[in-house]
């Protein structure tokens, strides 16, 4: 599945109040750490939690990419 899909999935179910599964939280996990968009620091656990950086990221940037979508039908 690409990473806008599983985006849009898990971005709405943590706007409904639901945690991410083990394996949606791997999938992001692993998306970011090989983007290079986590902090090192973050994913070793040594400067933050990683669990609540990847839920904070996949918000900011579900919320983004509604935006955009939202922008998108206006504009066609």
């Amino acid at each position: 599945m690409k990473y806008e899909q599983m985006l849009n999935i898990v971005g709405h179910q943590l706007l409904k109040g639901r945690p991410l599964t083990d394996a949606q939280f791997e999938y992001f996990f692993d998306h970011y750490c090989n983007s290079g968009e986590m902090p090192y620091g973050v994913a070793k656990a040594r400067t933050g939690d990683p669990y609540d950086w990847v839920d904070a990221k996949i918000t900011e940037d579900y919320e983004q990419l509604n935006s955009v979508l939202q922008v998108s039908a206006m504009i066609n």
